[in-house]
């Protein structure tokens, strides 16, 4: 079990903001975009419901009537080519959760990741 980010990590971490400490608050309109995407693609399907938070990466969605969270996360993967985290992998409460990044992929991805998830939801 790991707890906290490696030591090594640490250390890039500590190199990259050292070397470019600007480098948080040049992502940060990119970043406020891709959550912007993220809250609307949810908020336009039913039964998904998420609160944007003003930090983070993630977004730990409720999913209405979902009992099996890791077989969503599988089946979506499979169905609709789209990767989750289920919410079960975060303790017995995460469960009918899925955890969705969107530190990586651009808001034009994020916007048809939850259009396929969405779809795949509706076929449910």
């Amino acid at each position: 079990m790991i707890i906290c980010a490696p030591v090594i990590s640490q250390k890039a971490v500590e190199a990259a903001v050292r070397e470019d400490w600007d480098h948080a608050a040049r992502r940060h309109e990119e970043l406020r975009l891709r959550r912007l995407a993220l809250a609307e693609g949810l908020a336009a399907i039913p039964g998904v419901s998420w609160t944007p938070q003003p930090a983070g990466f993630f977004a730990f969605a409720r999913i209405d009537g979902c009992t099996d969270s890791e077989r969503l996360s599988h089946d979506l993967l499979e169905e609709a080519h789209v990767v989750t985290i289920p919410g079960s992998a975060f303790g017995p409460s995460g469960e009918g959760h899925l955890r969705l990044s969107y530190g990586f992929a651009t808001p034009e991805d994020i916007t048809e990741a939850t259009v396929r998830l969405g779809q795949c939801l509706e076929a449910r």
